[in-house]
Protein backbone atom coordinates (compact mmCIF):
# COMPACT_ATOMS: atom_id res chain seq x y z
CA UNK A 1 0.00 0.00 0.00
CA UNK A 2 1.39 3.43 -0.97
CA UNK A 3 1.46 6.38 1.36
CA UNK A 4 -0.13 9.72 0.66
CA UNK A 5 1.81 12.88 1.35
CA UNK A 6 0.42 16.35 1.86
CA UNK A 7 2.21 19.69 1.68
CA UNK A 8 3.30 21.08 5.04
CA UNK A 9 1.65 24.44 4.41
CA UNK A 10 -1.39 23.93 2.21
CA UNK A 11 -2.65 27.09 0.55
CA UNK A 12 -6.18 28.11 1.34
CA UNK A 13 -8.50 26.64 -1.25
CA UNK A 14 -11.65 28.67 -1.93
CA UNK A 15 -14.84 26.91 -1.00
CA UNK A 16 -16.88 25.49 -3.86
CA UNK A 17 -20.30 26.93 -4.44
CA UNK A 18 -23.23 25.45 -6.25
CA UNK A 19 -24.15 28.77 -7.83
CA UNK A 20 -22.67 29.66 -11.21
CA UNK A 21 -21.05 33.04 -11.46
CA UNK A 22 -23.28 35.39 -13.43
CA UNK A 23 -21.90 36.13 -16.87
CA UNK A 24 -22.74 39.06 -19.06
CA UNK A 25 -24.73 38.13 -22.14
CA UNK A 26 -23.22 39.74 -25.25
CA UNK A 27 -25.23 42.44 -26.99
CA UNK A 28 -27.69 41.07 -29.52
CA UNK A 29 -27.89 37.62 -27.90
CA UNK A 30 -31.36 36.62 -26.70
CA UNK A 31 -31.66 35.96 -23.00
CA UNK A 32 -33.80 32.87 -23.49
CA UNK A 33 -34.31 30.19 -26.12
CA UNK A 34 -37.55 28.59 -27.25
CA UNK A 35 -38.47 25.65 -25.01
CA UNK A 36 -38.50 23.18 -27.92
CA UNK A 37 -34.88 24.03 -28.74
CA UNK A 38 -33.79 23.69 -25.13
CA UNK A 39 -35.56 20.32 -24.88
CA UNK A 40 -33.75 19.11 -28.00
CA UNK A 41 -30.30 19.94 -26.61
CA UNK A 42 -28.22 17.19 -25.03
CA UNK A 43 -28.50 17.13 -21.26
CA UNK A 44 -24.74 17.46 -20.92
CA UNK A 45 -24.71 20.95 -22.42
CA UNK A 46 -24.14 23.56 -19.70
CA UNK A 47 -27.17 25.78 -19.11
CA UNK A 48 -25.06 28.94 -19.46
CA UNK A 49 -24.05 27.89 -22.97
CA UNK A 50 -27.65 27.30 -23.97
CA UNK A 51 -28.75 30.64 -22.54
CA UNK A 52 -25.98 32.57 -24.31
CA UNK A 53 -26.35 30.95 -27.74
CA UNK A 54 -26.78 33.62 -30.44
CA UNK A 55 -29.94 33.59 -32.57
CA UNK A 56 -27.86 33.23 -35.74
CA UNK A 57 -26.42 29.98 -34.40
CA UNK A 58 -29.87 28.70 -33.55
CA UNK A 59 -31.12 29.48 -37.05
CA UNK A 60 -28.09 27.74 -38.60
CA UNK A 61 -28.36 24.55 -36.56
CA UNK A 62 -30.71 22.59 -38.84
CA UNK A 63 -28.56 23.46 -41.86
CA UNK A 64 -25.38 22.25 -40.21
CA UNK A 65 -26.75 18.86 -39.26
CA UNK A 66 -25.60 15.96 -41.39
CA UNK A 67 -27.60 15.39 -44.54
CA UNK A 68 -29.86 12.39 -44.79
CA UNK A 69 -28.54 10.04 -47.42
CA UNK A 70 -30.58 7.77 -49.68
CA UNK A 71 -29.56 4.74 -51.71
CA UNK A 72 -30.23 4.63 -55.45
CA UNK A 73 -28.92 2.54 -58.33
CA UNK A 74 -27.23 4.22 -61.30
CA UNK A 75 -26.65 2.04 -64.36
CA UNK A 76 -26.75 -1.04 -62.14
CA UNK A 77 -24.31 0.29 -59.52
CA UNK A 78 -25.48 1.15 -56.00
CA UNK A 79 -24.89 4.79 -55.11
CA UNK A 80 -25.61 6.92 -52.04
CA UNK A 81 -26.74 10.52 -52.56
CA UNK A 82 -28.12 13.27 -50.35
CA UNK A 83 -31.88 13.25 -49.91
CA UNK A 84 -33.43 15.81 -52.23
CA UNK A 85 -30.80 15.35 -54.95
CA UNK A 86 -32.24 16.22 -58.34
CA UNK A 87 -31.40 14.60 -61.66
CA UNK A 88 -29.40 17.68 -62.67
CA UNK A 89 -27.43 17.52 -59.38
CA UNK A 90 -26.72 13.81 -59.92
CA UNK A 91 -25.45 14.53 -63.43
CA UNK A 92 -23.18 17.25 -62.04
CA UNK A 93 -21.92 14.90 -59.32
CA UNK A 94 -21.09 12.33 -62.00
CA UNK A 95 -19.31 14.91 -64.17
CA UNK A 96 -21.99 14.74 -66.86
CA UNK A 97 -23.51 18.22 -66.45
CA UNK A 98 -22.14 19.53 -69.76
CA UNK A 99 -22.96 16.44 -71.82
CA UNK A 100 -26.07 15.34 -73.62
CA UNK A 101 -27.52 12.57 -71.49
CA UNK A 102 -30.73 10.58 -71.73
CA UNK A 103 -32.09 9.84 -68.25
CA UNK A 104 -34.50 7.08 -67.30
CA UNK A 105 -35.86 6.93 -63.76
CA UNK A 106 -37.64 3.73 -62.77
CA UNK A 107 -38.12 2.81 -66.44
CA UNK A 108 -39.62 6.21 -67.35
CA UNK A 109 -37.75 8.78 -69.44
CA UNK A 110 -37.12 12.06 -67.62
CA UNK A 111 -37.31 14.90 -70.16
CA UNK A 112 -34.33 17.27 -70.07
CA UNK A 113 -36.67 20.13 -69.13
CA UNK A 114 -37.57 18.20 -65.94
CA UNK A 115 -34.02 17.36 -64.78
CA UNK A 116 -33.79 20.33 -62.39
CA UNK A 117 -37.14 19.68 -60.71
CA UNK A 118 -37.06 15.87 -60.55
CA UNK A 119 -35.88 14.84 -57.08
CA UNK A 120 -34.54 11.33 -56.60
CA UNK A 121 -36.07 9.03 -54.00
CA UNK A 122 -34.65 6.08 -52.08
CA UNK A 123 -34.59 2.96 -54.24
CA UNK A 124 -34.77 4.81 -57.57
CA UNK A 125 -33.31 2.92 -60.53
CA UNK A 126 -31.53 5.42 -62.78
CA UNK A 127 -30.25 4.61 -66.25
CA UNK A 128 -28.01 7.15 -67.99
CA UNK A 129 -27.09 7.02 -71.66
CA UNK A 130 -24.57 9.46 -73.10
CA UNK A 131 -24.44 10.23 -76.76
CA UNK A 132 -21.17 9.60 -78.59
CA UNK A 133 -20.55 11.32 -81.88
CA UNK A 134 -18.37 9.88 -84.55
CA UNK A 135 -18.08 9.21 -88.16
Amino acid sequence: MSELSFPKHPERVPEATTEAAPQAIPEGVPETLPETLIEAMPETLPETLIEAMPETMIEAMPETMPETMIDIVVNGDPRRVAAGTTVVALLAELGLADRRVAVERNREVVPRADHARTALAAGDQIELVTFVGGG
